[in-house]
């Protein structure tokens, strides 16, 4: 996979926003990326970005959003840890998951969040890829 590809390809010192992010090395994943801000007391996130498949998903611009707003709560909550995860462990988190209605496969769906330095390197966010399939 091109993103775990980029992950092992870093920098020494992280891949930093503005730095090494936008990349030709996975231009081609762009509308499938969206980039997360932690709050300041880390209960939530902010989405700074979000690739055009990701608009369609949400129909409509969620840049500025925060993910409780995304999700439901069970959701939120999921995606909260293995996003404070990928930062915290400075490694990256992939999920697998599935909706399901009626026990049939509706959307199944990868993804892969790494952790990122913010332009100055004092904090870090999440660069979150989202992957479906059918």
């Amino acid at each position: 996979m091109k993103l775990l590809a980029f992950w092992e390809a870093r920098p020494a010192d992280g891949i930093v926003m503005g730095r090494d992010v936008p990349s030709r090395a996975i231009a081609g994943l762009l509308e499938n990326i969206a980039i997360l801000e932690p709050t300041a007391d880390r209960t939530d996130l902010r989405v700074r970005l979000a690739g055009a498949s990701l608009l369609k998903r949400w129909e409509g611009d969620v840049k500025g959003r925060m993910l409780s707003q995304l999700f439901s709560p069970d959701e939120f909550r999921d995606h909260l840890k293995n996003n404070l995860t990928a930062i915290d462990a400075d490694r990256p988190v992939i999920v697998d998951s599935c909706l399901v209605a009626c026990t049939v496969d509706k959307l199944q769906f990868e993804v892969v969040l790494l952790p990122v330095y913010t332009p100055d390197r004092r904090a870090k966010w999440v660069l979150c890829g989202m992957f479906y399939f059918s």
